[in-house]
């Protein structure tokens, strides 16, 4: 038998106390991560306005669309110096990256060019995929599920002037 097989630790051997203790603390953090409340927006009653969501914006919350199924929004950045905050969100089997804009910034003229390639709107929510959003049409009856979460709890104009 050779040396280095020699040294392999026994599978069947009960680990040392140190790691089950590191072990037991992780799984700990995670059940007290998993007994957080969510926010929940589910009716109109729930809707908030942009300054609440920009100087407290929640970690995670649940939002109802208005056909019934649930998006889960997590926080991905919150950038108080450029005036965004960014969001990832997911509808179970799809995700999408929002940006939300306190007001016009160069990340937002930025952005607005790469996902739309417009320079002429200055939209304050905007995902990083057109896909949903197209055209003006589909931004305007809630396709980009993403967008309208936002535009709708939290009253961020569709099309600010």
């Amino acid at each position: 038998m050779s040396r280095a097989y020699s040294r392999r630790p026994n599978p069947f051997k009960k680990p040392p106390k140190k790691v089950i203790e590191e072990l037991e603390k992780v799984e700990e953090a995670m059940l007290e991560e998993e007994e957080e409340e969510w926010e929940t927006f589910f009716t109109s009653n729930d809707r908030s306005t942009p300054s609440r969501l920009f100087d407290n914006p929640p970690e995670r919350f649940l939002a109802r669309l208005d056909y019934g199924d649930t998006v889960a929004c997590y926080l991905l950045e919150d950038n108080p110096e450029e005036g965004y905050l960014a969001y990832a969100c997911n509808t179970g089997s799809l995700w999408n990256i929002v940006y939300i804009y306190r007001g016009r910034c160069a990340h937002q003229h930025h952005m607005i060019r790469s996902v739309y390639l417009r320079n002429d709107v200055d939209w304050r929510v905007v995902p990083i995929t057109d896909r949903n959003s197209r055209s003006i049409e589909s931004r305007s009856r809630g396709i980009d599920w993403a967008v309208w979460v936002f535009c709708h709890y939290f009253a961020f104009d569709l099309f600010p002037e």
